[in-house]
């Protein structure tokens, strides 16, 4: 089963991204913020990774730099509310294994597809989950 790791510091969103995707067939494990991505990072080997970008604690940067640094990590989707320009998405996907973005709020439909798209793989069909995510 491929396996998602959500880092995020919203409850109710990580709560909400597990429910879709373990619905379409991911195992999903959920961490509050960069320390707890490492602390739990190793006993679950995720095949990728979604991170949000603004948390309290460790910033983006040094969460990207310090998964870099480790040999065989996963590809990294950030979850963000910002507008990145040009110029700052380059620094970004220059900071680790940055394979893309979704804004929040976003399809559900759209996130499943950009996350099958990285993983290769494809979800025809999310029953019940016609909305936007906050």
């Amino acid at each position: 089963m491929t396996r998602v790791l959500i880092v995020d510091d919203e409850e109710d969103l990580r709560m909400l991204m597990s429910l879709i995707l373990r619905k379409v067939g991911y195992e999903t494990l959920q961490a509050e913020s960069g320390e707890d991505l490492f602390a739990k990072i190793g006993g679950f080997l995720p095949d990728i990774i979604l991170l949000d970008v603004v948390m309290q604690g460790m910033q983006t940067t040094e969460i990207l730099q310090r998964l870099r640094e480790k040999s065989g990590d996963p590809p990294v989707i950030l979850i963000t509310v910002l507008r990145f320009s040009e110029t700052e998405r380059a620094g970004l996907f220059g900071c680790g294994h940055v394979v893309g973005y979704i804004a929040k709020p976003f399809d559900v439909h759209y996130f499943i597809g950009t996350i099958d798209k990285q993983l290769g793989l494809h979800h025809s069909q999310v029953d019940g989950c016609n909305t936007t995510v906050p």
